[in-house]
């Protein structure tokens, strides 16, 4: 996935956008704090969000284009019906984050803190998740396109209705999910020999030792 940025990046503190749309381009924001605040609809490309604290704010509807999101806490930040193009979120604390009906394309998550977060009716096309811990999130209804997860945890989730055809757990942690009865949403879903014996019982088969 290529990010596209200008060669220079002008740094920048966070504006008062508290019931404002604003738009802004080729700008570092680093070591910020926020906490509480309200960046509705605001529209953001061709920038990188580096060791920042934004938790419990409001980013609703808001549009990420070309963003590199590193080492930041977004932790109980609303995102619902938010856009992601071609953005990175690395290393980040996204604990109880809430990216319901949000859309993500071309868009890595990579070593991210996910417990709990909500991905309620998202939208992931060309999406990879890799070394990061969802266990506990809820990703109920989910549209999925090329979605790539290696060595994450997942634990516990909520999968009702979302299709996982195609989608490859082999080298995840993978028990306690929540899905129909019977499991329609496994249907096509690649796992590893070992993940078996967890998952059968979804089937309502008990496994004799």
């Amino acid at each position: 996935m290529d990010i596209q940025k200008p060669a220079a990046l002008r740094r920048a503190a966070l504006p008062e956008w508290e019931g404002e749309e604003q738009s802004l381009t080729a700008v570092r924001f680093a070591e910020e704090q926020a906490e509480n605040k309200s960046f509705f609809k605001n529209e953001i490309r061709q920038s990188v969000f580096e060791n920042c604290r934004l938790e419990s704010c409001n980013f609703e509807s808001a549009a990420f284009f070309d963003v590199d999101f590193l080492g930041c806490s977004l932790r109980n930040s609303g995102f619902r019906g938010a856009y992601f193009e071609r953005c990175r979120f690395i290393g980040c604390k996204c604990a109880g984050a809430a990216f319901a009906e949000a859309v993500f394309k071309e868009t890595a998550f990579r070593q991210c803190d996910l417990r709990y977060a909500l991905f309620d009716r998202a939208r992931l096309t060309a999406v990879t998740c890799d070394e990061c811990d969802l266990s506990e999130a809820s990703l109920s209804e989910l549209r999925l396109k090329k979605w790539q997860v290696e060595k994450c945890r997942f634990i516990k989730n909520n999968f009702f209705k979302t299709p996982l055809a195609g989608v490859d757990f082999s080298d995840c942690e993978l028990s306690g999910l929540t899905v129909s009865s019977p499991p329609a949403e496994l249907r096509g879903a690649v796992i590893a020999p070992e993940q078996a014996a967890e998952l059968i019982g979804l089937l309502g088969v008990r496994v004799k030792k």
